[in-house]
């Protein structure tokens, strides 16, 4: 190593043990499923229950739509946290001799690496495709609420047409 550079590595196995096991599996993958699964299951059983409630029509289909919404963002997070440990624990443990097999699991591990970080903002994206109130009140916020801002006020003197 040349001098002048810097290199920054951790020197603990037990911290390499922690950030593997408990702080990247656990609290980065376990975790946040294990709670979306337990509110989806929730979720489902409330689609099922609707019939049995005497509620309004338009409140069943808004759960409808929020259930559904709900059961399609956990099935995208668990199948894009659960894909992204395995390419990460292949390419961190993997052991490959080939250099270009290597760089293949490199370049597949930092696109899930991206998908990762998408499903923070797939709701959104969720919710726009599924629910149809959520796009009304989107369009409503977005272009009635916003762009109505840089209107001009239309403003003159109240002159009485009595007078004149």
């Amino acid at each position: 190593l040349p001098s002048n550079e810097t290199i920054c590595t951790t020197t603990s196995n037990d911290f390499d043990k922690f950030n593997t096991y408990f702080n990247y599996l656990v609290v980065g993958n376990l975790l946040p499923q294990t709670i979306a699964c337990t509110f989806g299951i929730l979720a489902h059983r409330n689609i099922q229950q609707i019939s049995y409630r005497t509620a309004p029509l338009v409140r069943r289909e808004l759960d409808k739509q929020l259930s559904a919404m709900v059961l399609v963002q956990i099935c995208y997070m668990c199948v894009i946290l659960a894909s992204q440990f395995v390419i990460y624990m292949i390419a961190v443990y993997g052991n490959i001799k080939d250099s270009i097999i290597q760089a293949q699991i490199n370049l597949v591990y930092v696109v899930s690496l991206c998908l990762y970080y998408s499903h923070f903002a797939f709701p959104f994206y969720i919710y726009m495709i599924v629910s149809e109130r959520f796009r009304r009140q989107f369009k409503y916020v977005a272009f009635k609420m916003h762009m109505g801002r840089w209107q001009a006020d239309r403003v003159g003197p109240d002159i009485p047409t009595d007078s004149i």
